[in-house]
This record gives C-alpha cells, sequence and structure tokens, in this order.
C-alpha cells in the first residue's frame, strides 16, 4: 500500500469518526452520528460505501485521541517485502530454474519444483500452496522477467543445401518499386509492385520470377506451371506460412505433381538465407538501376528483370 492509499483509508477512518471525536458533541450528539452512518454509509477510498463496525468506531477513536491523523493511517506489516508463502530453499530453486532457461512459465516451475522437493526432502503440500500470481509476483519484484533476464545464447545452424538441382525449390516475395499505373481519373497514378521467384536450393538458379501488381495464388501458379515446364517438377517446395503458400489448391496442385510441400517454422527465418541473399544482390544491384532509368511498365521492369 503507498502512502497516498494509506492517507486516503486515514481520512476515510476519520469521516466516520468525526462525529464522536469533537469534544463538544453530547452521548445524544454520538448515538445520531452513528445513525447518519448508518443510513448513509461513507464510501471507501476504493469507492465502495461500508458501514464500519462498533468495534472499528471504538478502535479508530482511541487510536485518534491517543496519535491523532496518523495513528489512523493502516500501518506496514512487519514482514513487507518478504515470501511468506515461499521458503528460501524453494525460492532459491525457482530463482535458478528461471535463470536458467528464462521463456519457462511459473506453471512448468511448478511441475519442476514438484519433482525437485521429493528428492530435497521438502513437504509437496509447500509446493501445492504457491499460486502462479504469487511466483510471478516475486520475479518481477526480483527483476527476473522475461525482459530483463540475458537471452539465450544464439542458435547455431550449419551450412545445408539440397544434394542436386530439382531437389528442393524454394519461394519468397519481396516488396518491389512503385510503378506508373495510369487511371482515367488518375492520369499520375502510381501502384506498388511485387516481385514473387522460384529458386533452386542447389545451384541458386532463379527457375521462375516475375513483377506483378499483386503476389497472389494466380501469379504463383503461373509461375510454378512456367518452372515445371521449362525445368520439371522438383521434389520438395520449401515456403513461408504467408497467405498465397497455405492454401488447399495449392496443396492439391503438389500432390498432383508428386512435390512435397514444407512450410518454415513461423519466427525462425534461419531455412530462407538463399532466398534472402538473392533479394540483398537484386536490391544493391538491379532495383538501384532504376533511379537513373526508372520503367515506364510492368512489361519493361520485367524485360529487364
Amino acid at each position: 500500500m503507498t502512502d497516498d492509499e494509506r492517507n486516503a483509508w486515514a481520512l476515510y477512518r476519520y469521516r466516520c469518526i468525526s462525529g464522536l471525536v469533537d469534544p463538544a458533541a453530547t452521548p445524544a450528539d454520538r448515538q445520531a452520528w452513528v445513525r447518519v452512518l448508518r443510513q448513509h454509509p461513507p464510501t471507501t477510498p476504493p469507492g465502495v460505501p461500508r458501514v464500519p463496525s462498533r468495534r472499528s468506531l471504538r478502535r479508530w477513536c482511541q487510536a485518534y485521541r491517543q496519535g491523532g491523523f496518523d495513528a489512523l493511517r493502516p500501518q506496514r506489516r512487519s514482514d513487507v517485502g518478504q515470501r511468506r508463502t515461499i521458503p528460501p530453499a524453494v525460492w532459491a530453486q525457482a530463482v535458478a530454474l528461471k535463470r536458467a532457461v528464462p521463456a519457462r512459465s511459473a506453471e512448468q516451475v511448478l511441475q519442476l519444483l514438484e519433482a525437485w522437493a521429493a528428492d530435497a526432502g521438502i513437504d509437496p503440500a509447500v509446493i501445492a500452496g504457491i499460486r502462479r500470481a504469487t511466483l510471478y509476483r516475486h520475479w518481477h519484484q526480483a527483476g527476473l522477467t522475461r525482459k530483463s533476464l540475458p537471452p539465450p545464447a544464439p542458435r547455431r545452424f550449419r551450412r545445408w543445401e539440397s544434394t542436386a538441382p530439382g531437389v528442393l525449390w524454394q519461394s519468397d516475395v519481396m516488396d518491389g518499386p512503385y510503378l506508373p499505373d495510369p487511371q482515367p481519373d488518375d492520369p499520375h497514378r502510381k501502384r506498388k509492385t511485387y516481385c514473387l521467384v522460384l529458386l533452386d536450393d542447389y545451384s541458386r538458379r532463379i527457375v521462375a520470377g516475375r513483377f506483378a501488381w499483386t503476389a497472389d495464388g494466380a501469379l504463383l501458379e503461373a509461375l510454378l506451371w512456367e518452372a515445371v515446364q521449362r525445368w520439371g517438377a522438383p521434389q520438395r517446395f520449401y515456403c513461408d506460412n504467408a497467405a498465397i503458400y497455405v492454401t488447399e489448391r495449392l496443396e492439391m496442385i503438389l500432390a498432383r505433381l508428386q512435390i512435397r510441400l514444407i512450410h518454415s517454422r513461423p519466427y525462425r527465418p534461419e531455412g530462407k538465407g538463399k532466398q534472402e541473399r538473392f533479394w540483398g544482390h537484386l536490391q544493391t544491384s538491379f532495383l538501384p538501376e532504376l533511379s537513373v532509368r526508372p520503367a515506364q511498365s510492368l512489361a519493361e521492369l520485367n524485360t529487364w528483370f
């Protein structure tokens, strides 16, 4: 409880007893004041009307006469800041488990503590009495949140490529430049383009690629048809989880061609390194030239590409 909250509670208590501690009040006045409190309950700091008991009124009156207004403030607990429901040994183990793997949730740590308690000679009832919210609160106070803890060491990935051309194709989409797209109502209109390519993992050859106004399933199917007609069908097709790659139609097409569809795991872009390397080459070696000689149409851009 903060000092402002303690002062608010002291003020509420004073309002309740102000008619009782008045030196000029008679016994009849005090009885009338108690009736007023029952008919019009005062509002607590949280905003809830509440009538204090006679015992509380007597206790507050005595405290006010002895110590004044400050005596009406709620007293601080003698064990404030201490972990009353978590023994020191259990807390030390919970901290060690959290530091070892910062991504562990309170529920996971409690399950690990149950298994640890059996070997450490601690009553399992102690672990069962710890709430997840309590553990989270103490972690936060101790600075053991996921953001404050050091991140785990980055995973090491070894270089990999398919065994031969045509074994694995990759596909991805990149934002392209703006091109003129005049309309009758806006002759100076410009529109954003998108580049979609199919890349052979082993040879790094772009087996099909094109700039278009939209990167949708129709464009992907057209590029697949073009690439298969020229190079044959691959064994596997690797892509991310964008909307154009997770349709039943694409899955059915690849199944008929006996091509296995593989999606990358969310938030794990490490498997798209070859594709990202190509995008970097395109952005540093091709797109800058468009600032010198801008393409005037989508057909011209694809010819240069």
